[in-house]
């Protein structure tokens, strides 16, 4: 039962999301299209093939909503697309078709689908950083690293008790922005630590991206770097949580055991419990055990504490040692810069990871998601962060789909594009012929390209 309901939560969260995203840039290309008086004939969202759901017609489109939740169209009357329409575009261009339009005009709708895409994004980062700032961690105020026994940070060579000094010779100003996996698609990248006096290099080897697509699903392997923060603990007496509150444990405790392995810093404790729960039915339910420290007036006592906990049950222990950090708040102009930047950040770290794909640095079959690996990461997201994980998801996969649409890959926006710039540079556009075959071998390469993610996300 709880699978049942685990599949449906992804396929309605995919659903939901790419719903939103589709509309948006099919969007881009209707409302130019009709702006610049071109008969837009369909809109749907999702393929009618081989049959829609529903439909209706109103100022001459049809719009409705298709069969094959993987995509959406709009038809404008005119064009060699998706449709493959050929007697249309072998008869006498009509005033009101693509084709008989300027070619400027044509530029515009095409890339009026990425526009929205990105303008989307740029306005759900901006939005989310004008309404929660930014919350970073000084590097300064880190003074020295822990490093979990078996996690991707022990293998690169770090050691608990490394003080970080520099990323690839740059000072690093946040610590946030270089202890993330993102550093894995760096070339060539390294970090210098302070390490009992020594100043030591330590490099990434480039092919860890693949390492990491084995690990990410293990909170301990998967760790890269995490600051020593201490063990003191802070109780929930909220009635949020309540579980701790009625165990005897006080705010100012430190937790120095956990299911037998001694703890030293609260993340540490904060990953293993999640990997034992990671372990569980979302129904069943596991005995752990915690030992706690105490420290009196005259002496230290420890004690140990039985807790049973279900895979969604919520502890109510928080870090009572906790690093000092900057909120960053933006007006809105600020916000809308910073947005922008984030949006773009996305694109950037896209083009670095097809890079490494097509480098042979990352193995295509680790680094591509198809609509499962893209519903299990936008479930983490939001199980993590609620609405604002869900859209942070979806501004992500805004940019990942605008990235992929200008592609100059026949059949999507970017192909359709070279065959409007080329007209433009020669003053004569491309044979009908040579249009409808590059059509043809773009739909074919994407829908190899389609069967081989679903494929791969199932192997996964």
């Amino acid at each position: 039962m709880e699978t049942l309901v685990y599949i449906l939560r992804l396929i309605g969260l995919l659903i939901a999301g790419l719903s939103v995203l589709i509309i948006v840039h099919e969007f881009g290309h209707f409302l130019p299209a009709r702006l610049f008086g071109m008969r837009v004939e369909k809109f749907f969202l999702f393929f009618d093939w081989p049959r829609k759901l529903f439909s209706f017609k109103k100022g001459g489109t049809e719009y409705g909503v298709g069969m094959i939740p993987l995509g959406g169209y709009v038809k404008i009357s005119g064009i060699v697309d998706e449709s493959m329409d050929k007697e249309q575009m072998r008869e006498a261009p009509k005033p009101w078709e693509f084709r008989s339009k300027p070619v400027w005009q044509r530029m515009i709708v095409m890339v009026g689908g990425v526009t929205m895409n990105v303008l989307l994004a740029i306005l759900i980062y901006s939005g989310l950083v004008g309404l929660y700032g930014e919350t970073k961690v000084s590097n300064k105020a880190v003074q020295k690293l822990y490093v979990l026994e078996g996690s991707l940070g022990d293998s690169l060579g770090f050691e608990s008790g490394d003080k970080l000094l520099t990323f690839m010779g740059q000072p690093i100003q946040y610590f946030d922005e270089v202890a993330t996996p993102g550093i894995l698609l760096e070339d060539n990248a390294w970090y210098e630590v302070e390490r009992s006096g020594q100043r030591v290099k330590i490099t990434v080897p480039n092919g860890m991206i693949n390492y990491f697509a084995e690990i990410q699903e293990d909170p301990i392997k998967a760790s890269v770097l995490m600051p020593w923060v201490g063990n003191r603990v802070w109780v929930d007496t909220t009635g949020a949580a309540p579980t701790a509150k009625g165990l005897g444990i006080r705010t100012g405790d430190r937790i120095v055991g956990f299911q037998g392995k001694e703890i030293v810093t609260f993340e540490q404790f904060l990953r293993l419990l999640t990997k034992e729960k990671m372990l569980l039915g979302e129904t069943e339910k596991k005995t752990f055990r915690f030992t706690f420290s105490r420290t009196g007036q005259d002496s230290t006592t420890t004690y140990e504490v039985k807790v049973p906990l279900g895979k969604t049950d919520q502890l109510g222990l928080g870090s009572a040692d906790t690093l000092a950090t900057e909120q960053k708040s933006y007006g809105f102009l600020g916000s809308i810069g910073r947005g922008t930047a984030l949006a773009f950040s996305a694109v950037s770290q896209n083009l670095k990871g097809l890079g490494k794909v097509f480098s042979g640095d990352a193995d295509v079959t680790k680094s591509l998601s198809g609509p499962v690996g893209i519903a299990k990461m936008w479930d983490k997201a939001t199980l993590r962060g609620g609405l604002r994980g869900f859209l942070e998801m979806m501004a992500l996969i805004s940019m990942v789909l605008a990235l992929m649409n200008i592609l100059p890959i026949p059949a999507l926006d970017g192909g359709h594009l070279v065959f409007l710039l080329i007209e433009a540079v020669t003053g004569r556009e491309p044979s009908l012929r040579v249009r409808e075959v590059a059509q043809q071998i773009g739909m074919l390469l994407l829908l190899s390209l389609m069967a081989f993610v679903i494929l791969n996300d199932f192997f996964k």
